[in-house]
């Protein structure tokens, strides 16, 4: 019977790291274990299309008293020019997105993720306009967004990292 089990495992993982292979995540992975090992945060993105991750400086989040996520939001610049063209004319005029001195606009997207129940619901904004057709939700079991954090810090919303406490 072990025998048995061990042969699935291995099977189990060689499934699991095909997978990776073949979506080109291990990237990805390798990137937020490193920020979790240093910052002790990460914020990692998995679903059918591949895999992202977010640094502490791109994300806040929050969590309750017993360490449950409650929301978080993303920030994210993209230049106005490589925006969806629905989303461009969604937003107000373009005064105060040029760069003093420079030629590049941007454009600050925010993504906001919250619970409410047992459900995680999503929406993107820019310039304090809600994108349409950027609202998702999805049960909590099934949440794309794993905010990670290496050491948990009770009561705490974020987690700490080796360098934090070697320091």
């Amino acid at each position: 019977a072990k025998l048995e089990l061990e042969k699935a495992l291995a099977e189990c993982e060689r499934m699991v790291m095909s997978d990776i292979e073949d979506k080109g995540d291990r990237a990805v992975i390798f990137e937020a274990l490193k920020h979790a090992v240093v910052s002790g945060n990460a914020l990692f993105f998995q679903d059918k299309e591949g895999a992202r991750m977010w640094a502490l400086d791109r994300f806040v989040l929050r969590r309750d008293a017993m360490g449950n996520l409650i929301e978080i939001v993303i920030c994210e610049d993209y230049d106005y020019d490589t925006l969806p063209e629905d989303v461009k004319a969604s937003l107000p005029d373009m005064h105060g997105l040029e760069k003093p001195g420079a030629d590049i606009r941007e454009c600050s997207v925010y993504t906001h993720v919250y619970r409410k129940g047992t459900t995680f619901h999503q929406y993107q904004e820019v310039k304090g306009v809600v994108v349409e057709g950027s609202q998702a939700s999805w049960p909590e079991a099934s949440m794309p967004y794993v905010p990670m954090r290496l050491l948990r810090v009770s009561g705490a919303s974020y987690g700490e990292g080796y360098v934090s406490q070697y320091f």
